[in-house]
């Protein structure tokens, strides 16, 4: 019910998503689609941290793998960019759109929406701080390696909204270079 909430989600947008067409992709009644998430707000909180779910799991195996920091650090980049030119769907973005929207509109996402960057920043912080002689022992801080997650994280989602808008000035290996040189100068890896 979740990959299908995140489809028709991601294919209409929430405003346009009724219970109903959720319960149709799954051959299920409204009824039941209410009775488990109550509202399409819960419906695409829920979808959202399925498919995030999905993303951490892939980008932790990936970062489990021994690679040196560069490499790990481009690693993050490519998952978080949307790319549809290697075959990936837009929907994890169009997910994460319709939270910050919905958020906007009412308060009471905020703790979704909150959880989803705490998690992305908790991420990138871990990195750092196991990089080892790759980057400086004093940007290997909690506080250092926070305030890089911060402004990392930050700059990832804006590049990564350019790209599942399709700006016209900002392609993939744009967002990527300008993603790879902000941690490079940063995190003074020359």
């Amino acid at each position: 019910m979740l990959v299908a909430a995140a489809e028709v989600i991601s294919e209409r947008g929430l405003g346009n998503t009724r219970i109903a067409d959720v319960a149709k992709r799954v051959g299920a009644s409204p009824a039941l689609v209410v009775y488990y998430f109550d509202t399409k707000d819960n419906l695409l909180a829920e979808a959202l941290r399925h498919t995030e779910a999905d993303f951490y799991r892939a980008l932790d195996e990936l970062l489990s793998q021994p690679a040196p920091f560069t490499e790990r650090l481009e690693a993050i980049v490519d998952f978080a960019f949307p790319n549809e030119a290697r075959g990936e769907p837009r929907g994890t973005w169009g997910l994460r759109l319709e939270l910050w929207a919905a958020t906007f509109r009412d308060p009471r996402m905020t703790g979704d929406r909150q959880s989803l960057d705490d998690k992305w920043r908790a991420l990138i912080k871990r990195v750092v701080i196991e990089a080892g002689d790759a980057v400086d022992p004093g940007l290997r801080t909690d506080a250092a390696a926070e305030r890089f997650a911060a402004g990392w994280a930050a700059l990832l989602d804006g590049l990564s909204v350019q790209l599942a808008l399709k700006d016209a000035a900002v392609d993939w290996e744009l967002a990527r270079g300008l993603a790879l040189a902000y941690a490079s100068r940063e995190l003074g890896l020359g």
